[in-house]
């Protein structure tokens, strides 16, 4: 409701033709393609059938929605950065058309935010989405992993990721085997923060996990 309202006072606009719109109007759209992931997230193996054969996220079917490019860039970095609190249901729907492919018995975890970023943003952002994909795909969700820490991935180079990452995650209860446990991140770039998400998932007893993120950017186009 606060959202509504607040866009009547101080509307968003669309990130290509300024136009009114919570980040992209219905025209603009176009600019944001479906991804085709290829690669394991983790280790750059081919993947087939979704998953790697190679790494930890082995027989992890991984999925990513959407093409990097620099639109989306600033809707993501509007939506965590600059207060557009809107924006989770843009990036909901975006998603939906190449996140279609989700079991019936879906699960939606989203990754867990730091309490100093919900604090500073005034809402947690990955799981404002969840929450709309949920809906949208009308399935459940459970922010069942926490955090540990409260670590800073983003300007944090590979190694730094992956050490930060390593055991900051933790499920206190033990999960249901039956769902099929899907980790949401919105950007992932070295695939550390899905390993340990996963890897929180499985100590929890889950059996059935998948990976779903917005879009995949490398360090390199960071």
């Amino acid at each position: 409701m606060f959202d509504n309202l607040f866009s009547l006072i101080s509307p968003h606009h669309c990130v290509v033709c300024n136009s009114i719109a919570n980040g992209l109007c219905s025209l603009c759209k176009k600019v944001i393609q479906p991804a085709n992931l290829r690669a394991c997230v983790l280790c750059k193996s081919e993947l087939k059938n979704y998953s790697c054969r190679s790494c930890e996220l082995k027989n992890i079917p991984q999925f990513v929605a959407l093409n990097f490019n620099d639109q989306l860039r600033q809707i993501i970095h509007d939506y965590k950065y600059n207060h557009k609190r809107a924006y989770a249901e843009t990036l909901a729907k975006l998603m939906t058309d190449t996140s279609s492919n989700l079991p019936q018995d879906t699960v939606l975890v989203p990754s867990p935010t730091s309490s100093k970023h919900i604090r500073q943003r005034g809402y947690d952002h990955t799981l404002n989405i969840v929450r709309h994909l949920a809906k949208i795909h009308k399935c459940d969700y459970k922010p069942v992993i926490h955090r540990k820490t409260n670590f800073r991935q983003v300007g944090a180079n590979r190694r730094k990721r992956f050490q930060q990452a390593k055991n900051a995650f933790v499920c206190p209860k033990i999960l249901s085997k039956s769902p099929t446990y899907v980790f949401f991140d919105d950007v992932i770039t070295t695939g550390a923060t899905a390993l340990a998400g996963c890897q929180a998932l499985k100590l929890a007893g889950a059996s059935k996990i998948q990976i779903l993120a917005i879009t995949h950017q490398t360090l390199e186009s960071g």
